[in-house]
């Protein structure tokens, strides 16, 4: 697991996100609002991240997990309607139960 650095306002730094990519890379997690800033994670910056994940075919994790609780007031953008699931790397199968 590597940990992004923020950008200025606390918001993802969008660079070292694409620099800590690798071949090895499964996916790339997003809390927003997050813990304990409550930055919220604009639209323009999730869009950035699906085209990456969408180019390295990785998968994106947005846990909007402060969403509805929102301490801060704030508005929440969600994924834009235009962005469909995009991940084609095929699921492992589950083993049989017993």
């Amino acid at each position: 697991m590597v940990y992004a650095q923020r950008a200025a306002g606390g918001l993802p730094d969008l660079e070292s996100i694409f620099a800590a990519c690798t071949r090895r890379t499964a996916a790339i997690v997003i809390v927003s609002p997050d813990n304990p800033l409550g930055v919220v994670c604009p639209a323009g910056v999730l869009e950035q991240l699906i085209a990456l994940c969408r180019e390295l075919d990785i998968t994106l994790l947005v846990d909007h997990c402060l969403a509805e609780l929102n301490p801060w007031r704030r508005q929440i953008p969600s994924f834009p309607a235009s962005s469909p699931p995009f991940s084609s790397r095929p699921r492992p199968a589950r083993p049989s139960p017993g």
